[in-house]
């Protein structure tokens, strides 16, 4: 694996767009491994340069960097979902819910869901995310993230509408069944302020 990765990392800066487009390409089919093989990818420099491009590359190239992303969040751990988060991907996947291509929008938010499966599923097994002091939920509201899966709940495309709807009742319902805001959108309702944060009862 070690020969290819720093000519990925150069293709990855290529003014060429193809070229970048065919080096995502080839960065997805490395993410094919277990998270136990993905050290050299997370030293590499690689993962840096493909989020770069995933947040600011033309819609063609970004889509395939966002793929790419998609196939390495299935064999990654929390531990380096949040080594991900370091290096921007929040911010990249963020830039995609906020593009035209419905494709592009429904991927990104189940990349989404499933560094939040993975927080949960850490948590539900009663270990302790000593590697982070601010969790991934609280990260997506300060990033406003949780906001644009709010807004995306209107949008025209149905499994749009489902997957944020289902991201929004399982990872950001209270236990007590109240939703969380981060805005003030709905000052009209009972609400009752938390740092910042306002609880809409439903």
């Amino acid at each position: 694996m070690g020969g290819i990765i720093p000519r990925i990392c150069i293709s990855l800066r290529s003014k060429n767009r193809t070229v970048r487009k065919l080096a995502c390409e080839i960065a997805s089919n490395l993410f094919q491994h277990s998270s136990s093989e993905m050290f050299e990818v997370f030293v590499s420099g690689l993962l840096e340069h493909l989020v770069q491009v995933c947040e600011k590359d033309e819609n063609e190239v970004s889509k395939e960097a966002l793929i790419a992303i998609s196939k390495l969040a299935q064999n990654i751990s929390l531990e380096q979902v949040f080594k991900l988060i370091d290096l921007g991907v929040l911010e990249a996947l963020h830039s995609q819910m906020l593009r035209t291509s419905t494709e592009q929008i429904l991927l990104a938010i189940q990349v989404i869901e499933q560094f939040l499966r993975k927080e949960k599923d850490v948590k539900k097994g009663g270990t302790k995310v000593s590697f982070k002091e601010t969790g991934l939920v609280e990260l997506l509201e300060i990033k406003s993230i949780l906001q644009t899966l709010e807004n995306l709940q209107l949008h025209e495309n149905y499994e749009v509408y489902e997957t944020t709807y289902r991201i929004i009742q399982q990872y950001f319902i209270e236990p007590e069944d109240c939703l969380l805001y981060t805005s003030d959108a709905a000052d009209d309702l009972l609400c009752v302020d938390l740092g910042g944060r306002r609880i809409i009862k439903k």
